[in-house]
């Protein structure tokens, strides 16, 4: 009687492990097929890769989080060389040649400056492959950031 509550138990540890490996799968799926959303492409010069910005709006995301990213000419996917995180700030993109762009961060209507109130952050990648990313921001909001938040971008001097 021993082995057959034993056994029952193991079983149902077992099905139980599935079940949340499975979940925790379909989980990760979902978030891995969040479409962007709004997205403004930008073609390189040579046409060989595309640079976009673009927001996604399913899963635990805060408002107002927007990404930059870069994808070759034939592929669907955006490889994210910037993350906006909780600011509502726009980009702007700019080819400075085949291989190296330049994205602009700029003030929106809703908010310009960082958020003293919350939690912000912008998160970077300053190389994609061969492409060389550089970051900017507009005169209007290196005024309207105090000297600590503008030291949290990694920007271009």
């Amino acid at each position: 009687m021993e082995l057959l509550l034993e056994r029952g138990v193991g079983l149902w540890a077992r099905r139980a492990a599935s079940l949340l490996i499975v979940a925790f799968g379909v989980m990760l799926g979902a978030c891995a097929r969040c479409p962007p959303e709004g997205v403004r492409e930008l073609p390189s010069p040579d046409g060989q890769f595309v640079a976009a910005t673009y927001v996604r709006e399913c899963g635990p995301m805060a408002p107002f989080n927007s990404f930059v990213g870069i994808r070759g000419a034939d592929d669907r996917a955006f490889a994210e060389v910037a993350n906006i995180r909780d600011l509502g700030w726009q980009t702007e993109l700019q080819w400075l040649g085949e291989r190296e762009l330049r994205v602009t961060f700029d003030c929106t209507a809703y908010h310009c400056g960082g958020r003293d109130d919350k939690y912000w952050e912008v998160l970077t990648k300053d190389i994609w492959g061969d492409v060389t990313v550089s970051f900017d921001a507009t005169d209007r909001l290196r005024h309207a950031l105090t000297p600590v938040e503008l030291a949290r971008l990694p920007l271009r001097d």
